[in-house]
């Protein structure tokens, strides 16, 4: 008889120690070989397995209703579990030795940093994201009030999506101090390989950066715009920076 090939199985799973809460559920298992048997179950057996699916199914459930149950609780013990972490790595960041510096001493080192990683290969885009603008937000705020930090400007708008923003932060975050300004549509040396991030730079983006340039001109120390030819006003105000520079040359 089939029956006589079904295996009893006893499955259960305590939910919680203290309570005593579990699920279990009790059924007979099907081995692999008897269905690919030829050998049918006899009525009575059907009526049998028939009643077996159903607390099959009733058993499913009451898994699928302790699954969701423990789920929550999952959910809610990782942001019980973050918030510790959280806490702890504030304190710690409390009683960093660090925080003893002055902000002054701070500034010279997140300065020295950025200066240091930058001094071959100028990029203002990149300077926002070295890794001392990312340590927390005393960090950030000490780096943009150092304006020599953002006085250099060299931009690659051709590779760079934010290269407009980053232009209006470093004029802003530079103060009144004197500008170098080098906007350029070359592939930078240390990007080889890496495809333009714009086929084309828009044109409403030059004509932006064109009033930009104008407005900031007597800071100029010096300028340069490589790759577009259209700037006429900006050749006309490179030309006035360079009579500026020569009058200053001459002056006893």
């Amino acid at each position: 008889m089939l029956a006589e090939h079904l295996k009893p199985l006893d499955i259960r799973t305590t939910l919680c120690d203290q309570c005593g809460t579990f699920v279990s559920a009790t059924t007979a298992s099907v081995p692999v070989d008897t269905l690919r048997s030829y050998e049918l179950p006899t009525e009575r057996e059907t009526i049998d397995l028939q009643h077996d699916v159903s607390e099959n199914d009733a058993a499913l459930d009451a898994y699928a209703e302790a699954i969701t149950k423990t789920q929550i609780v999952l959910q809610k013990l990782g942001v019980q579990r973050d918030l510790l972490v959280l806490s702890a790595e504030r304190k710690r960041a409390l009683i960093s030795p660090i925080r003893r510096l002055p902000a002054e001493v701070l500034s010279m080192i997140i300065t020295h940093a950025i200066t240091c990683t930058f001094s071959r290969k100028r990029d203002s885009t990149l300077v926002l994201l070295h890794p001392a603008m990312r340590v927390c937000q005393r960090w950030r705020a000490l780096a943009r009030a150092t304006p020599h930090l953002w006085a250099d400007i060299v931009l690659y708008p051709a590779f760079d999506r934010c290269w407009l923003k980053t232009f209006k932060k470093c004029l802003r975050w530079s103060g009144e101090l004197s500008l170098d300004i080098c906007i350029n549509t070359d592939l930078p040396p240390w990007r080889h390989g890496s495809a333009p991030s714009l086929s084309e730079v828009p044109t409403q983006q030059w004509y932006i950066v064109e009033r930009l340039v104008s407005a900031s001109m007597r800071r100029w120390r010096t300028a340069r715009l490589d790759g577009y030819h259209g700037l006429f006003h900006f050749q006309r105000y490179t030309s006035t920076l360079s009579s500026r520079s020569s009058t200053s040359d001459a002056s006893p």
